[in-house]
Formats: structure tokens, sequence, C-alpha cells
């Protein structure tokens, strides 16, 4: 009776060792799947897109052409990214009329609100260098939904129009401080409506004009062409006074503070222009 147990135990034994070695080869297998899986979800960058946006990020535009056009030849998941990458690089190259084709046919695809912003801004500041007028350009309207969107937070906005307010004031200065005139709304909505990115949409907007202004005084620059860049820069101003909110509220004081930051720049564009 003994020798029959030991026999049952050791089949007994046999077949959960059995088991658990299939258990163990069939987990294996599954993981596999999942691996495979997920390769196929999340394809690899080519190496040609990593080398072009590495280059833009790091300001070098020329460098970057080559790589972005062989980018979007291969037309593969990075293809609105290097689109993108186009508009910031051809803006950034004053070569409007390119940065509008490419800002276009993003804009044509599906893409996020964040990604729609920052192409409608680049599109809108190039319009401004093509067209000069863009007053009532249509893109002015739909950047202000996008931006007042009511789930939208003020850093969220500031984030989105950065690339379009880096600026050179080069051959297209005048169409720069003109886009800013534009677009400056948006700074003062943020100012007015978001404490928390008040003083950062605030001090972005100051730096701007401070920058603009620097020009004026560069006497290797045509004395005609300085005095065109202060009367812009004056009409740029009295835009954005006009703009506060007229009602006292914790918004318009934060507004003023920042009119009252700029008299200075404002006073002395003044004076140097009458002098």
């Amino acid at each position: 009776m003994n020798f029959m147990k030991k026999i049952f135990r050791k089949s007994i034994c046999k077949y959960l060792k059995l088991i658990s070695i299939l258990f163990f080869l069939n987990s294996c297998a599954l993981l596999h799947v999942f691996d495979e899986e997920k390769i196929i979800e999340t394809p690899k960058q080519s190496a040609d897109f990593l080398k072009a946006e590495a280059l833009v990020l790091n300001h070098e535009y020329e460098k970057s052409i080559p790589f972005l056009d062989s980018a979007l030849k291969k037309n593969d998941t990075d293809y609105d990214t290097a689109l993108l990458l186009s508009v910031r690089t051809y803006d950034q190259l004053g070569q409007p009329e390119k940065a509008i084709l490419a800002a276009n046919e993003l804009l044509l695809r599906k893409i996020d609100s964040v990604t729609e912003l920052k192409t409608r801004a680049l599109l809108l500041k190039n319009r401004a260098k093509v067209e000069n007028d863009i007053s009532d350009n249509i893109e002015k309207k739909i950047i202000s939904n996008l931006a007042q969107n009511t789930q939208n937070e003020g850093l969220y906005v500031l984030e989105s129009l950065k690339w379009s307010l880096d600026f050179s004031c080069d051959q297209f200065c005048l169409a720069e401080i003109l886009f800013l005139k534009e677009i400056q709304i948006q700074y003062l909505y943020v100012i007015e409506k978001d404490s928390v990115s008040s003083d950062r949409a605030a001090d972005y907007l100051k730096t701007r004009y401070e920058f603009f202004e620097s020009f004026v005084t560069k006497e290797h620059l045509d004395i005609n062409f300085r005095k065109k860049i202060a009367v812009t820069i004056l009409d740029s101003m009295h835009k954005l006074s006009s703009l506060q909110l007229s009602t006292p509220n914790q918004g318009s004081i934060r507004a003023a503070g920042l009119m009252v930051s700029l008299m200075p720049l404002q006073k002395k564009l003044e004076s140097w222009l009458y002098q």
C-alpha cells in the first residue's frame, strides 16, 4: 500500500511540474506578443527628424532644412511635427511665403489645440510680413477663440504664442511690430484673466517692446528707418492702452500696472522722435 502511495505522489509531482513549465512558457509567449504590440504602437522616430528637431531647437535653422525636407518626404508619424518645425524655421529665416505654405498645410491636418494655436500665430506673423495690414485678418478671430477658451490656462496661451514673438527686427522689423500690435491682446487677456500667469505675460510683453526700442538708437541704421520703428512702436503702445478693461477690478489693475511700467519707454521714444 505504501508503495502505491509513493508512486501516486511521484505522478502528482511530475504532473504539477509539467503544468508549471507550460504556464511559464505561455507567460513568456504572451509577454513577447505584448512587446511586439508595443513596438507596433510606438514607431521609432526617424534619424532625419530627430536631427532636424535638435537643430531647430538649437536655433540652427539653415542647417535643419535638408533634414526637415527628408523627414517630410518620409510622410511618417513625425510629419505634423516636422511641418510645425518647418513653419518655425522659415519664419526665423525670413522666408514668409514658405512659412505660410507649411502653416496652411498643417492646418488642413488633424492637430491638437496647442499645435493649432502655435501654427496660427506664426501664420498671422508671416501674413504681416507679406500683407502688412493684418488688422482684419481672419486668423486674429480664430486665435482669440483658441486662446480665450475657458479650458485653456494662461500658461498654455503664453507657451503657444512664444515662438511667434521671437523677433529679429531685420528686413521685416516694421511688420513684426505690426504683428505685436495685433497679437498683444492675447497677452493682455492673460494679464486680466489669469492672476497666476499675469506677471509672466506682462514681463514678456514688456521685453518685446524693449527689444524693438533698442534698434531706435542704433546709429548704423538709416535714420528714417529708425523713426519709422519709433512711430510704429508708439502706435502699438497706444493701441495696447485702448484695449484695457474699463471696469475697475483686479484684472484691470494688473493691466494698468503694465502700462505704468511701459511709460518710461514711451516717454523715451517720444523724446527721441520729437527732439
